[in-house]
């Protein structure tokens, strides 16, 4: 039995590298700058499979996280790709094949914890925010995002009054207008009698937003895992937005202002050693709007030599802080 489970979780790595391997292909056909997250090894252990971004224009982040079935993700997995949105100001994405017993269709965007997750072949769309991408599932139901300004142009254009629409629709007058106002997610029902009246042009595209949650700290408040990341998450106070992740090689976020960091702490119990969350880190050089910081314990390992990382004593951490204040007053 243990055999077989180990073959069987050996085949399911298998088939979620080679997704992985589809996914990274979009992404460099799109122009990202891409990024193969390697620590923790097992796609299974991670929260993050990798990071991209368009070179030239930092506001142009993702992180993805590639798995067989949504519904697999942890609790840990989700509040890292929330997090990451926050500190970073990058967009999360989730791409599988399915949701438990639903196959991901194509064209259509399911949530997870407000995360979008699409098949391989709706990620191009997604990305590039196309129009036909109006579809979204969530709560266990299909619905349609409409664009309330768009609909009052053509309410408009029609000359039907809010009430005649309302009739239609089989809501209050008061419904309508808020539809108006700041746009809606409509069931397939509803949609339909909509774009009978008014046509497609009022469906909305779904577009993923950079930051999920503004407090990412709330999302991550696990107890630190040691006293040194404690010490640091501390020394940030309230002058850093920051979030504690827990399953991939980066250990601690923080942003304030325009500035970014991301440190990597040498953790002795874990199984995990710094030095490959240091070459994790060099392999971030290109992502210039992050500082990256690597505190270990051992001062042997300053010598340590990674691309843009700067590798820090664990008794001289109180530094860091007073060099990122600096940094931030120049941005």
């Amino acid at each position: 039995m243990a055999r077989e489970m180990s073959r069987l979780q050996s085949k399911l790595e298998e088939l979620t590298e080679e997704l992985a391997a589809e996914v990274r292909k979009i992404l460099m056909q799109l122009g990202y700058f891409t990024v193969r997250v390697e620590v923790p090894p097992l796609s299974s252990e991670r929260s993050i499979d990798l990071l991209a971004w368009k070179e030239g224009n930092e506001s142009e982040k993702v992180h993805l996280k590639v798995t067989l079935d949504v519904e697999m993700l942890s609790h840990h997995e989700l509040s890292d790709l929330v997090g990451f949105s926050g500190v970073l100001e990058s967009t999360p994405i989730v791409v599988s094949e399915y949701s438990g017993k639903l196959d991901l269709a194509d064209e259509v965007v399911y949530e997870k914890n407000r995360i979008p997750a699409v098949n391989i072949n709706t990620l191009a769309l997604l990305l590039q925010r196309s129009r036909s991408l109006y579809v979204l599932y969530k709560k266990g139901n299909y619905h349609i995002r409409i664009d309330g300004k768009k609909l009052r142009e053509k309410r408009e254009e029609r000359g039907m009054s809010i009430g005649e629409v309302a009739n239609i629709l089989g809501v209050s007058r008061k419904t309508v207008y808020e539809y108006e106002r700041e746009g809606f997610d409509v069931t397939l029902e509803v949609a339909e009698k909509l774009v009978d009246l008014f046509g497609e042009e009022i469906t909305r595209p779904y577009i993923p937003s950079k930051r999920l949650d503004e407090t990412p700290l709330a999302v991550g408040r696990e107890r630190p895992d040691n006293r040194l990341e404690k010490k640091i998450i501390e020394m940030a106070g309230s002058e850093y937005m920051v979030y504690h992740a827990k399953r991939t090689f980066i250990d601690i976020l923080f942003r304030r202002g325009k500035r970014k960091v991301a440190i990597s702490v040498e953790h002795p119990r874990s199984p995990w050693r710094v030095e490959e969350k240091i070459a994790e880190l060099s392999k971030l050089e290109r992502m210039k709007d992050v500082y990256k910081v690597a505190v270990v314990k051992d001062e042997r390992k300053l010598d340590l030599k990674a691309k843009n990382v700067m590798v820090l004593d664990e008794r001289r951490v109180g530094d860091l802080m007073l060099l990122l204040k600096a940094e931030n007053g120049k941005c």
